[in-house]
């Protein structure tokens, strides 16, 4: 079943992709070994969904696939570019804030996507909407934690 979700939520322009894309998430939240595997290949192909109805599933995945995934140098860098991308994007607060949740887990291992996420969140913090505001100062906080936790200061 996995497969044609995918390739419904990659194909179509319309709700039915937005309903595939929920099928997926609560399937990947229930049998998230089962479902990665079949995300990983396409992420190069997410840059060009623009749909926020499947951005959102989408973007809560991905989220959780930055924390508790085993990501491979090339998935990583994917992940971070498409982040990076709805970050700065013209998208809802939703797809931001777990793109924001995504690179700030991403940065554990990687320190200079902190450094530029908080310089990318500064940047558009006035001009954004309460809720990524919120996310906003949840991420600033969790970044100055771990500089303090390091020894080192973001």
């Amino acid at each position: 079943y996995i497969p044609p979700c995918i390739d419904l939520g990659l194909s179509a322009g319309d709700k039915q992709a937005d309903k595939a894309w929920w099928v997926l998430e609560i399937l990947y939240f229930r049998m998230p070994d089962l479902v990665w595997p079949q995300i990983a290949p396409i992420l190069p192909r997410l840059q060009e969904m623009d749909r926020e109805s499947s951005l959102r599933p989408l973007s809560k995945i991905l989220a959780h696939a930055a924390e508790h995934r085993q990501l491979d140098e090339n998935q990583q860098r994917q992940l971070i570019e498409l982040c990076f991308a709805w970050l700065i994007g013209n998208h809802k607060v939703a797809t931001k804030a777990h793109a924001m949740t995504a690179l700030f887990h991403l940065g554990r291992k990687t320190p200079w996507i902190h450094r530029e996420l908080m310089l990318t969140l500064e940047h558009n913090y006035h001009g954004e909407t309460k809720g990524y505001q919120a996310r906003a100062r949840r991420i600033f906080a969790g970044i100055k934690r771990l500089g303090k936790a390091h020894g080192s200061s973001v």
